[in-house]
């Protein structure tokens, strides 16, 4: 096992972008070399994203079987009702910190932190999850990821975007953390609390609503080291150079 412990990669998907969700977590396993046993993987499906597809059905049912061809596998659902951005997602946040803190007080889980991790997201090296782990836990803090900024409400909201690593029981030591206002994202409401209870990342970026991306802007140098996850590409330019980069067989 990993000297810096376990991690959960979990990919929270809702009925607006399962499909790019399920092309990342297919992404995800192919590139790993060999099955990771100190890596676990949650797929967690908004409630309406449930009731909508049967993941034992193709290509749902392929996708997980690869994933869990290289990381122990779950597939939980979200209790709450919320859809849509941001409501949708601040209570798919919200309640999954519940299921993370229970899952590991369970031993369901035996992952410490987890990586809250959207459709949205890019892994970069093949070893992005144990150093996003090692980064965590060097950290010495319960949160770690991208310290980001919004103009909102006529001042500027200080963050820490919602990809990031987090304690699996997070909610024991900010147990404000169960709900916000419908209009406000989740991470930029509890901006100031989890900017305090937070490591900066050095190799997460967060490019919030980025068009595309290109190699050169994944794979340089950043302060000496290269990224490890990038969060917020919208289209599939990062996905297509990952697999032309690694020379992936996902089809």
């Amino acid at each position: 096992m990993n000297s810096h412990g376990k991690m959960a990669i979990v990919l929270q998907m809702c009925h607006k972008d399962y499909v790019e969700g399920f092309e990342l977590a297919r992404i995800m396993a192919a590139m790993q070399d060999s099955p990771c046993g100190d890596t676990e993987f949650i797929f967690f499906l908004s409630r309406k994203l449930a009731s909508q597809i049967m993941i034992t059905a193709s290509p749902y049912r392929e996708i997980i079987q690869a994933v869990k061809s290289k990381f122990k596998t779950f597939v939980w659902t979200c209790n709450r009702f919320g859809e849509g951005y941001p409501y949708g997602a601040a209570d798919m946040w919200f309640d999954l910190l519940v299921q993370l803190k229970l899952a590991r007080k369970s031993k369901i889980i035996s992952s410490e932190c987890a990586l809250t991790a959207e459709a949205d997201g890019l892994p970069i090296t093949k070893d992005w999850h144990y150093r996003l782990r090692r980064e965590w836990k060097e950290g010495g803090k319960p949160i770690c990821g991208h310290l980001s900024t919004c103009y909102f409400h006529n001042k500027h909201w200080p963050h820490i975007n919602g990809n990031m690593v987090i304690d699996t029981c997070l909610v024991d030591s900010m147990p404000q953390l169960i709900g916000c206002p419908e209009a406000f994202a989740w991470d930029v409401y509890f901006g100031e609390d989890l900017v305090k209870n937070a490591t900066v990342s050095e190799i997460i970026l967060n490019e919030y609503r980025k068009p595309s991306v290109t190699r050169e802007e994944m794979f340089d140098l950043r302060n000496g080291k290269t990224l490890a996850y990038i969060h917020g590409v919208r289209d599939d330019s990062g996905r297509k150079i990952l697999v032309q980069e690694y020379g992936l067989d996902v089809l």
